[in-house]
């Protein structure tokens, strides 16, 4: 399972025997892309972040959407989705199971950026430590990875693997945590009047040194590179550490304003009032589907896939436009993606319910009409709306004659920067069709196609998960620095809010 402790996409993604070895190099075109070499790799754990600031995303014309929305899913840009098994270099022929973790789990990124590290060719999210210790998943318990060299500030980041919420409130991880920033930032501040800057292996020393008891096993390795550590210049800015927190969200909670998401993900009232319209408006929209089609029961997972569409339209429409990376516009940001909600969560009986509610002449005006209404500016125009791709008919045929099932990556593309370039998602049938998305960083939202994964930032892509009573979790990033997770973070973890989450049933 990744790691989904992730700032700016990063992200170590674990792929099994269906990752291709090939190579490819050169320039990219397309405004947004930028030249790329990359390698793909059997058995490689890539770590996915953003090397090179993405330009501006400019809104598309309503006539190149319409066009990108109708068009077959045969494009130049990436693999056709309806193409031949044969075309794909992997063949995928089982269906994964959703992976089950035993509880909700939550993991943490914590920039320091009075720690800077140098050294030639350092890039985002090389490995300077980790632990020798890993999860049952494969995820180092801890590690050190370099941020913010985009930024020509490339500083030291504590990236945790998921582990349950008590343990960042006392104990082994939270000491670690604790010792590890310390000693950092006093290593940096050596650097000032020492004769040579002290190297990440002093770091790694005297941490390890320190560590007592059950601590240990948070000892850490060298990484990749042993890079030289410093504190930034007396005129440095932006020396506060910055933490970004992951949590398995409930998916159900989504559809509901008092599940404790408002409180913890959100620091303003425009934030909270665009989640709180978006859950009105999909409630509204359920409420009215399920009437047109004559349908007694309820489906709380439709509700929240409703919800999850419209919040993220609504931002994709009015704040994308003026966003570096289209996930900057998200204080939260889901990251398992439409279809992998589509795929792993929904049941066949919320499927059925769905393609019934997408045959509906207006849904889709009815659609846009929440986003709309969801959006801070009332004014805002609507020229994107992801049903149209999500819920394409074709699709929905196709999921219907699925189990539930996580999502596959495969020939997965890395740029030089460690982020996913290109990738194929896919889904296998219960007869071993399958069916093939993909995944292409350089495409602006409105080019996507229904043979596209519908995401903000593809890099940042994670699975749905189950618990031990099967029920079902996304994970989700709170981004923004002054949110109740990041800034008040252990406070956070032992309020009602996050108990009322955690504990949320449908």
């Amino acid at each position: 399972m990744p790691n989904f402790a992730i700032h700016g996409g990063g992200v170590p993604i674990n792929p099994r025997a269906d990752s291709s070895a090939a190579t490819r190099s050169g320039i990219v075109t397309r405004p947004l892309a930028r030249a790329v070499s990359s390698v793909r790799q059997v058995g490689v754990t890539p770590v996915l972040a953003t090397s090179q600031p993405r330009p501006s995303a400019g809104l598309a014309s309503p006539a190149r959407l319409t066009t990108a929305t109708q068009r077959p899913p045969v494009t130049t840009a990436a693999a056709p989705a309806a193409a031949p098994a044969a075309r794909s270099a992997t063949m995928l022929t089982d269906a994964r199971p959703v992976a089950v973790f035993s509880g909700p789990m939550l993991g943490v990124e914590i920039e320091l950026h009075g720690v800077r590290v140098s050294r030639a060719g350092v890039d985002n999210k090389v490995t300077l430590a980790q632990t020798a210790a890993h999860d049952a998943h494969g995820n180092p318990l801890l590690k050190l990875v370099v941020d913010g060299a985009h930024r020509d500030k490339p500083c030291v980041e504590i990236v945790t693997a998921p582990h349950a919420p008590q343990a960042f409130q006392s104990g082994p991880l939270r000491d670690a945590l604790d010792l590890l920033q310390k000693q950092s930032k006093q290593l940096a501040q050596q650097s000032r009047n020492a004769k040579s800057r002290p190297q990440m292996e002093d770091l790694i020393k005297a941490f390890n040194a320190t560590l007592k008891g059950e601590a240990t096993r948070f000892r850490l390795a060298a990484g990749e590179a042993n890079a030289r550590i410093a504190a930034p210049g007396v005129n440095g800015k932006r020396c506060n550490d910055y933490q970004q927190t992951n949590v398995m969200v409930p998916y159900a909670a989504l559809a509901q304003k008092d599940s404790g998401i408002s409180e913890l993900f959100f620091s303003t009232a425009a934030q909270r009032g665009r989640f709180h319209a978006s859950v009105d408006q999909a409630n509204r929209l359920a409420d009215t589907m399920l009437h047109s089609i004559g349908y007694e029961g309820d489906v709380p997972m439709v509700r929240a896939f409703l919800c999850q569409m419209i919040y993220q339209d609504s931002i994709l429409n009015e704040k994308a436009e003026g966003s570096q990376f289209y996930k900057d516009a998200f204080p939260f940001f889901i990251k398992t993606t439409l279809h992998d909600a589509l795929f792993s969560l929904l049941s066949q009986e919320d499927v059925a319910v769905l393609t019934r509610m997408v045959d509906q002449r207006d849904f889709q005006q009815q659609m846009k009409q929440a986003i709309q209404a969801s959006c801070t500016n009332p004014h805002t125009r609507i020229d994107f709306i992801s049903s149209a791709l999500v819920l394409d008919p074709e699709t929905l045929r196709f999921r219907a004659i699925c189990e539930p099932q996580e999502l596959q990556w495969s020939n997965l593309d890395m740029s030089e920067g460690h982020e996913v370039h290109h990738a194929t998602v896919s889904a296998i049938a219960s007869d071993g069709r399958r069916k093939d998305f993909f995944a292409n960083a350089d495409l602006e939202y409105g080019e996507w196609t229904r043979g596209h994964i519908v995401s903000p930032y593809i890099g940042s892509r994670l699975p749905a998960f189950l618990d031990g009573t099967g029920r079902p979790y996304v994970v989700a990033e709170a981004r923004k620095v002054d949110c109740a997770l990041n800034q008040n973070f252990t406070q956070a973890l032992a309020s009602p809010a996050f108990q009322r989450l955690m504990s949320y049933a449908e």
